[in-house]
């Protein structure tokens, strides 16, 4: 058992330092993992009579990507520095956003046979508090911490939408789901925006297939939740979400507003983009005038099946395709952000399109999610084309509702829906996993 511990933090939001009493050193989540770890192995190599009897927890909550390095993890790092020194690995403890970090770290023991002693792993959903009016402890500018508006009933009455979906950041999980709602004429009837304008922007959107219809993109940008004269990004700090991106202290108001209240208001559910998935860690194919993205199950390209091994021939020579799969099974990305708990606190009912297994996940919380009131299977898909097709079709199977069995549906997911507020209201702590009780491929 240690006595105390020293927290090594990777943040957005601070800079590179090192406090007077050297409980704390925050390394900016910009820096490269792999350049910064000869300093942490230095501070701990300085103070290890400090740090001797203290255990070292390494925090990355606001990100869920594993940090890596030329191909060697964060459980390589550590490893190799406790067999240098002499440490127990469960004196490392890595706390991340990522809810698959466990699985992670479960195919790393396996590609490297070791069975030995563990480091120790966390999941802290540190995206809830935004959302938590317990956890609002910022004050204004006039030193008054705000508090924050929501739902706090539900609305019976008519809507003109089945479900709302924004999207802001052109992720590709997202780019696919979009054009798929297009195709399958699911756009006209409900609130689905996309704030990527093709004409603007330099940054390139792809789908899962590489392949964009030229009327889909004719139709960019979708902007009904922002104003003309400001970004999303801009919208979203100063005006949505001051709490998240760090702007209280100039915001005036003793209240934080529902801004996304007419949403909830006029459709009968949420359809949830979460901001990654699995298929960030997958690289383009290499066959000819293929754009697609590889399957890391199956190590196909989405589009045409190309096998990774006859196309790569690049990897091939500079690193064995078995580098490359061990790579991808071991990077698996599983994020729960704040558009979740932001659902559970307005009492809006959500489908999400996220990492499979999300749902699991939510349960494993105490959450309550929707299987009783719809087929929920789309979650446990592993083929990111598959489970986006059967996450359109439920949305068309929903979108044939009336309003009046929309309206009994509401009534019959009433209990659930203020289980999951009431979880929200009471929540003084955010939600932490220390195991995970399900596993998907």
């Amino acid at each position: 058992m240690y006595e105390t511990h020293t927290e090594i933090v990777f943040d957005d939001f601070v800079n590179l330092e090192q406090t007077s009493n050297l409980n704390r050193i925050y390394p900016s989540s910009t820096y490269d993992f792999g350049d910064f770890w000869p300093h942490i192995e230095n501070y701990l190599e300085i103070n290890k009579q400090l740090t001797n009897n203290k255990q070292i927890i390494i925090k990355h909550p606001l990100e869920c990507h594993i940090p890596i390095h030329k191909h060697k993890y964060i459980f390589d790092y550590i490893h190799e520095y406790c067999d240098n020194s002499g440490w127990n690995k469960n004196k490392f403890k890595f706390i991340t956003g990522n809810w698959r970090i466990f699985e992670s770290y479960s195919v790393w023991k396996t590609n490297n046979n070791y069975s030995g002693e563990e480091i120790q792993l966390e999941c802290d959903f540190e995206l809830a508090k935004w959302y938590a009016p317990m956890m609002m402890d910022t004050p204004n500018k006039y030193g008054i911490v705000p508090e924050l508006d929501y739902c706090d009933q539900l609305f019976t009455e008519d809507k003109p939408w089945t479900f709302n979906c924004l999207n802001r950041g052109p992720q590709v999980h997202r780019v696919n789901f979009v054009q798929e709602l297009w195709r399958q004429g699911l756009l006209q009837d409900n609130c689905v925006t996309f704030n990527y304008d093709p004409n603007s922007q330099s940054q390139q959107i792809e789908s899962f297939t590489g392949h964009l219809h030229p009327e889909f993109l004719e139709l960019l940008p979708i902007e009904y939740d922002k104003p003309k004269d400001q970004s999303a990004l801009q919208f979203a700090s100063a005006t949505v979400m001051p709490q998240a991106y760090h702007q209280i202290d100039d915001f005036e108001h003793s209240r934080i507003p529902n801004w996304f209240e007419k949403f909830y208001k006029n459709s009968w559910l949420t359809v949830t983009t979460e901001s990654y998935t699995s298929l960030h860690v997958v690289a383009q194919c290499f066959a000819p005038d293929c754009k697609s993205l590889i399957d890391p199950v199956n190590m196909m390209c989405l589009a045409n099946n190309h096998p990774w091994e006859q196309y790569d021939h690049h990897n091939k020579t500079q690193n064995p395709l078995h580098t490359i799969q061990k790579n991808f099974n071991q990077h698996r990305l599983g994020f729960v952000t704040e558009k979740t708990f932001r659902n559970f606190l307005n009492l809006h009912p959500t489908i999400w399109v996220a990492s499979p297994g999300t749902t699991l996940i939510l349960k494993q919380l105490g959450f309550e999610t929707f299987s009783d009131y719809w087929d929920e299977s789309y979650d446990y898909i592993t083929n990111p084309i598959d489970r986006q097709q059967t996450i359109t079709e439920l949305l068309k199977q929903l979108s044939s509702y009336s309003q009046t069995e929309w309206r009994k549906l509401q009534k019959s997911m009433r209990d659930t829906l203020y289980h999951n507020q009431n979880i929200m209201l009471t929540m003084t702590d955010t939600p932490k996993i220390s195991k995970i009780d399900h596993q998907l491929t």
